[in-house]
């Protein structure tokens, strides 16, 4: 090799890495959110709305400007049942562009949920469901605060046991949040 150029071969790839550990630095978020959860039970004669509504805290990790690692606390109570709640965590990875900087963020997501239904005052009644969840959000970044609006489908097996809404049911389950976060 020509000792000529290894001196720029090594600025070259000196100038890279730098470039690649700016871009990798992460930032970080944290705030609050309302929070809902959509489910369709149908038992073939009749199809019923359940909605749980509430509020869930949000935490990421912006790990680079396409990459977001995201987890959020929710409770959540049923709008017309007001004694049956659901509460619980999710797990995303979010990929998109503008996670980093100011401006239009817009992501696909996908992750794992873990969900607890139970009846105010009723500790003998508990269920647990979990699964995947897929979806995409969009936001925009000011200076320090944040807004996002996601939506996700989960898959919905684990709520079509006997013990959550029965067997002979077909459940579809989707979420939907409003997220203001503080960016640090």
């Amino acid at each position: 090799m020509n000792s000529k150029l290894l001196p720029l071969i090594a600025a070259i790839g000196l100038n890279s890495t730098t470039a690649f550990a700016e871009q990798a630095k992460p930032t970080f978020s944290a705030g609050i959110s309302t929070f809902a959860i959509s489910q369709v039970v149908d038992d073939g004669y009749y199809a019923e709305d359940i909605t749980f509504t509430g509020l869930q805290f949000i935490g990421s990790a912006n790990l680079t400007d396409q990459v977001q690692a995201q987890i959020g606390f929710y409770s959540t109570s049923e709008e017309n049942y007001d004694q049956l709640e659901m509460s619980g965590y999710s797990m995303r990875l979010n990929l998109g562009k503008g996670f980093q900087k100011k401006g239009l963020k817009v992501f696909g997501t996908f992750g794992l949920f873990n969900d607890r239904l139970t009846i105010k005052n009723n500790s003998s009644f508990e269920e647990k469901a979990s699964g995947l969840e897929f979806g995409g959000g969009v936001g925009y970044n000011f200076e320090v605060v944040s807004v996002d609006y996601g939506l996700t489908i989960r898959t919905s097996s684990d709520y079509e046991k006997d013990e959550v809404w029965g067997s002979d049911t077909d459940v579809t389950t989707a979420t939907g949040y409003l997220a203001l976060t503080a960016n640090f």
